[in-house]
């Protein structure tokens, strides 16, 4: 896990920094922004980001895992509820946990994910860019948080649709082969994440412009 989070925050920094660095380039007044080669120098401070965000991601992980765990030993264990499992709240705490630390991180992860517009427009250390991602003001930080709940809710919807389509060939698994339904999950995957990539484009393309209607200087 930890070499997997290392290896994910240089991979997801450096193509992060050349998404924003082509945004940049692509802007229709490019000479009132950072250069091309400032944006690069900064691709270490945003890897540094995006790994202090995996590990905050992890922390929510470790948080919903102790989360169930206690529901299941209440609800579950025989030694609490004796011969019949107590199910029916198992489930019921099962939902409201994973609904609660989801929608929770929906709306505040957006404090490390406009670290990286900060550090790269704004030429600041990384600690720095994390400290002044917390004071944007109260309609900045409203509207960072709106895009950010509403992209957390079309991740929903890409999973869901990927296990609906991950599904759908079960009632006629008898006329594929091992391999077939091998590939078929396999296709399914590559394009739950291109459109995952996607969507996270999207969300960087509207903290951009929000960022240059409200901090235009």
């Amino acid at each position: 896990v930890p070499a997997g989070a290392v290896v994910w925050a240089v991979v997801s920094g450096t193509g992060r920094t050349l998404v924003l660095a082509r945004m940049n380039r692509l802007s229709s007044h490019p000479s009132s922004h950072p250069t091309q080669h400032r944006f690069l120098s900064r691709a270490p401070g945003v890897i540094v980001l995006q790994l202090i965000w995996i590990l905050a991601l992890l922390g929510a992980f470790w948080l919903w895992y102790r989360g169930v765990a206690w529901a299941a030993a209440t609800h579950l264990n025989p030694d609490s509820v004796g011969d019949e499992p107590d199910l029916v709240g198992y489930l019921i705490w099962l939902i409201f946990i994973s609904l609660a630390i989801y929608i929770v991180w929906a709306v505040v992860s957006w404090v490390l994910s406009i670290a990286p517009f900060i550090l790269l427009h704004e030429n600041c250390p990384v600690g720095a860019a994390l400290a002044r991602s917390f004071s944007l003001g109260k309609t900045f930080s409203g509207k960072l948080a709106e895009i950010n709940l509403v992209m957390s809710i079309v991740k929903i919807a890409l999973i869901v649709l990927a296990m609906v389509f991950s599904s759908v060939p079960l009632p006629f698994s008898d006329s594929f082969t091992p391999d077939s339904l091998g590939n078929l999950y396999l296709g399914i995957a590559i394009a739950y994440l291109v459109a995952n990539d996607y969507f996270h484009v999207v969300r960087l393309k509207s903290f951009r412009e929000l960022w240059r209607y409200y901090r235009p200087s």
